[in-house]
């Protein structure tokens, strides 16, 4: 192992960490370099503990190790981007091909659709990718959004508090996240979200209810996608007046000429 590859292995856990997706060449480094961690490890078992091993083997464990913690932070932070399920995560960090190809074609992607930093031509939105990342209110069903565009298409957006004094708050869109309520009536439910802002009862509780169920789960696996999982129902029921009235805000989500997005929540208090 050289230095060469401690230092590009420390440019790819920094680089994943900070939300961007390495070069599929990067990719490729990443799966070797962990492979022959893995090998590595297999080889080591069994030896005594480091500080009764020679100096000379001691020293090449040491080195061995700083290199795995580069590697597995790497690996982490990519499979919290990927939104990789757990079976998905224990099969990145097995060192299976399958799920190295997966983020090799993700990273692929990302570069394919990258544009210059002084293009101004493509979408944008104000701020950072994301994924594994904490902010102030992510926990809470009331600063996320759902917003469906012209095209009927559906967007993620996260409210967050400018720091400068005087600025009002405002929706950021995450561009990565896919949000997708399916066919049938979860979909036309979601819509009325949009447009009214909560949904009724009605005379087809029967049908109605198993279908909000639906909804106000994939609520909760569109945030686990991303890398978040907020407290509480985002869904609730008001008995008084019997209806779903949303934590979770829906509205309208518009592409303004600046190539910027700008979230409309419906009112629905």
């Amino acid at each position: 192992m050289t230095k060469d590859l401690l230092t590009r292995l420390q440019r790819i856990m920094q680089t994943a960490e900070s939300g961007e997706w390495p070069s599929p060449e990067d990719i490729d480094t990443l799966r070797d370099a962990h492979e022959q961690s893995l090998q590595r490890s297999r080889q080591y078992e069994g030896r005594p503990p480091l500080l009764k091993v020679p100096e000379p083997l001691r020293s090449e464990m040491s080195e061995w190790s700083e290199q795995g913690l580069l590697i597995a932070r790497a690996l982490h932070a990519l499979a919290s981007q990927a939104g990789l399920s757990i079976e998905e995560t224990a099969e990145l960090t097995g060192g299976h091909p399958i799920a190295f190809g997966r983020l090799r074609a993700k990273a692929a992607m990302a570069m394919a659709t990258a544009k210059p930093k002084g293009d101004r031509t493509e979408i944008r939105d104000e701020g950072v990718i994301w994924h594994g990342k904490r902010f102030p209110g992510c926990t809470q069903w009331t600063n996320w959004g759902f917003g469906l565009d012209e095209k009927d298409h559906w967007h993620l957006f996260l409210r967050q508090q400018s720091i400068r004094a005087g600025e009002a708050v405002r929706w950021r869109r995450d561009p990565q996240a896919a949000v997708q309520f399916g066919k049938g009536l979860m979909t036309q439910l979601a819509k009325e979200l949009a447009e009214a802002g909560v949904i009724v009862e009605g005379e087809f509780v029967q049908r109605i209810r198993p279908a909000v169920s639906r909804l106000r789960t994939r609520l909760g696996e569109i945030l686990q996608s991303v890398g978040y999982c907020p407290e509480g129902d985002p869904l609730p029921y008001d008995n008084e007046k019997r209806i779903w009235r949303p934590i979770a805000r829906f509205g309208k989500a518009e592409l303004l000429n600046s190539r910027h997005w700008r979230f409309h929540p419906t009112d629905n208090r």
